[in-house]
């Protein structure tokens, strides 16, 4: 495949895309039974859901949880021409076996990659030296910095494309403390890019580590299965590798074979938005404090600057003194929207809350003199980044501590990739779908009431906006 041409299964969530794929792959290996299939999947419990839906359909080998030499029974499965179910993890930690096996296969990724694009750090290593006794060995942690890349490029040990993307020089033959870092620049599709925070890091450079496009289009064809595809990171990852793109949607029609409806995938019509009488029902579903109750929704620190709860906040800004009354307030909002807003009883409350997870501690400890929130813990904390399970489809008080943006880093560099193709990444409608499905996770996908508190009020008004049918 030379020119990618994605199809994209875009639809919201609980509109029956899984099962609209699942009911397909049973159609292509009844009709075609020779058409070989991949289907990867984002987390070990799908497979089983999977195994089980298609047991009676075309063989599938399934990589899960239970089987230990994983890159093993994977090289088998491959060999013996078998269809395949496995994880995202495996997929891409041996992208470079299924580029020699799969050319024959059509991709099904259920939930997207946005791994596609990530800012990486170069490695350490520790180095064994033996010392004058040679029964004693003295080890040192060896940490590259862009000082070494300077290096390397000077002596041409690496080489840049005209995009940055950096290639290890094979032809360089001596041996160095540099050639450690080999395999990660051979192995990898790494790009050079200037540090925009140079300044204040003294980093120089930063490095973007991208999926090589030669694994998708080993491909014969590719289904992706998502919601707001436009709003994910593998979408930019495609539109910059100029990619197009079909669109499609589940949809339940009446079948003559089986006398009953059933999910299939139909073109997307893009006159009828099927969202809309989603999003109206769950409006009758959500219960939020309003944005005139203001100190819920407003910061301010002691010097009266104002103050969001981005990453910058939670990172660096909290430990400045005049930003540790931010961190009370959140606090008291927190207990008043629990306890006199919501106003369930104890024993009805399914809490799940999120923050960056390296600063759970500001909530649920005591810090700065300020005592812990009492409703928090790491029980019912769900990682901000959650999606496409079930675990948490009982919870039913839900409280969003952030206000979302993506890594400054990746945006600058989609944006330079997809500049040409006069494409700018989204952060607005990135940042919604992020929370959209942080909050599906809860019992609305069930058809049940919940209790929603987003401290961010640029979060609530865009989830407010979405709701309303205003993006």
């Amino acid at each position: 495949m030379n020119n990618l041409k994605i199809n994209v299964i875009d639809g919201i969530m609980g509109s029956g895309k899984s099962t609209a794929i699942i009911n397909h792959v049973k159609y292509i290996t009844q009709t075609t039974p020779t058409q070989k299939i991949l289907i990867v999947l984002l987390y070990h419990k799908e497979i089983a859901r999977y195994s089980s839906a298609l047991a009676k359909y075309g063989k599938f080998t399934s990589i899960s949880e239970s089987i230990i030499y994983k890159k093993g029974a994977l090289e088998k499965a491959l060999n013996d021409n078998k269809n395949i179910i496995c994880t995202q993890a495996l997929f891409l930690e041996h992208n470079e076996i299924f580029q020699a096996h799969c050319n024959d296969y059509i991709l099904i990724i259920d939930e997207v990659i946005n791994s596609a694009i990530q800012q990486v750090q170069l490695p350490t290593y520790n180095i064994v030296e033996k010392s004058d006794n040679e029964n004693k060995v003295k080890t040192t942690t060896y940490t590259f910095t862009s000082n070494d890349i300077d290096i390397m490029l000077e002596q041409k040990m690496l080489l840049l494309s005209d995009d940055n993307l950096i290639h290890w020089n094979n032809e360089y033959d001596k041996e160095s403390i540099y050639t450690l870092l080999k395999d990660f620049f051979s192995n990898s599709t790494i790009y050079l890019q200037q540090n925009i925070n140079y300044n204040s890091t003294n980093t120089k450079y930063v490095f973007i580590k991208t999926i090589p496009i030669e694994l998708f289009k080993t491909f014969q064809d590719i289904y992706i299965l998502t919601y707001l595809w436009n709003a994910q990171i593998m979408k930019y990852y495609f539109d910059m590798n100029n990619s197009t793109y079909r669109y499609l949607e589940p949809l339940e029609v009446f079948t003559a074979e089986s006398l009953s409806f059933e999910f299939q995938i139909i073109n997307k019509n893009f006159n009828f938005d099927i969202a809309k009488l989603f999003k109206a029902n769950a409006k009758k579903l959500i219960n939020m404090p309003t944005t005139e109750k203001k100190q819920l929704y407003s910061y301010k620190n002691s010097n009266n600057n104002t103050i969001n709860l981005s990453y910058s906040f939670y990172n660096t800004q909290i430990q400045e003194e005049e930003n540790h009354i931010v961190l009370s307030q959140l606090k008291n909002n927190i207990k008043n929207v629990i306890e006199n807003i919501f106003k369930l009883p104890a024993k009805d409350r399914k809490i799940m809350w999120t923050i960056y997870k390296e600063y759970t501690n500001l909530i649920v400890k005591k810090q700065f003199g300020k005592p812990k929130c009492r409703h928090l813990n790491m029980d019912n904390f769900v990682s901000i980044s959650s999606k496409g399970t079930n675990d948490f489809a009982d919870r039913n008080v839900l409280i969003y501590l952030v206000d979302r943006y993506i890594n400054p880093v990746l945006k600058n560099f989609i944006n330079s990739k997809c500049k040409k193709f006069n494409i700018e990444f989204d952060e607005n409608l990135y940042s919604l779908s992020e929370l959209i499905q942080w909050i599906w996770r809860s019992q609305i996908r069930n058809n049940k009431p919940i209790y929603l508190y987003i401290a961010s009020l640029r979060m609530f008004n865009l989830f407010n906006d979405w709701l309303n049918d205003s993006i």
